[in-house]
Parts: C-alpha cells; structure tokens; sequence
C-alpha cells in the first residue's frame, strides 16, 4: 500500500472513531452558522473521493449514485440521515478506500482531467 492511502485509512478511521461516541442525533445536529451536520460531511468526504478520482478519470463511480448526488459539493443535508444510512457509510468507507488502492494498483487511471480545488490546488493527476 502507499503512503497515501495509508494517511486516507488512518483519518477515516480516526472518523469513524470519533462518531462512535456521538448519537445519532449529534450526528445529524447542524451547529449555528453552519450548513451541515457531521455524519453529511463525512459522507461528502467518502463521496468527493469517488468523483476526484474516478469522475474526473472518465470512470464510473463505485459508490451509489444517489449517495453521489445528496453529497456532493454544493448539496447539504435535506433530511435526517438515520442509522441505516450511518452504518452503510461507515463500511463505504474503508471499502472504497481498498477499491481505491486495487485500482491504483492495476493502474486504471490513465487520463485525468486537471481540476481545480475549492482552495485553489490544481490537481493534475
């Protein structure tokens, strides 16, 4: 495994951690001058992954796609995101970090198109 995808386990598991010892009701709560709860911006965490890495390569995404859709930049929580959903995100995860890392390996990202972040890093590759 590479050093990133060893730095990306580590803080999603980090996370995940830290959201074992909130309810799922401080999970959901949207703090005073704030668009979105904790559980919304770690599924725009899991989902941003999808689209930096394989939308922007040209390939389809390995996460749902309505997942993609209510997480995604620009969206924020529209409905209380229940336990279900909670627990499926904490196995999409770590899951599609180790997808991630195969496909790394097998070398499938062959074309990229250059992307300019929020904080304004060109991401080339």
């Amino acid at each position: 495994m590479n050093k990133s995808i060893d730095i990306i386990i580590a803080t999603r598991k980090m996370f995940l951690q830290l959201m074992e010892n909130l309810s799922i009701d401080n999970l959901n709560k949207i703090p005073p001058g704030f668009n979105n709860n904790n559980v919304w911006k770690f599924w725009h965490l899991v989902v941003t992954q999808q689209n930096l890495c394989y939308k922007l390569s040209g390939l389809p995404l390995n996460s749902d796609g309505a997942y993609t859709a209510k997480y995604s930049k620009g969206t924020k929580p529209e409905k209380f995101i229940d336990e279900q959903d909670v627990a499926f995100l904490k196995e999409q995860s770590l899951q599609l970090i180790d997808e991630l890392n195969s496909d790394l390996q097998n070398e499938i990202f062959q074309n990229f198109n250059s992307y300019s972040t929020s904080f304004w890093v060109k991401l080339n590759n």
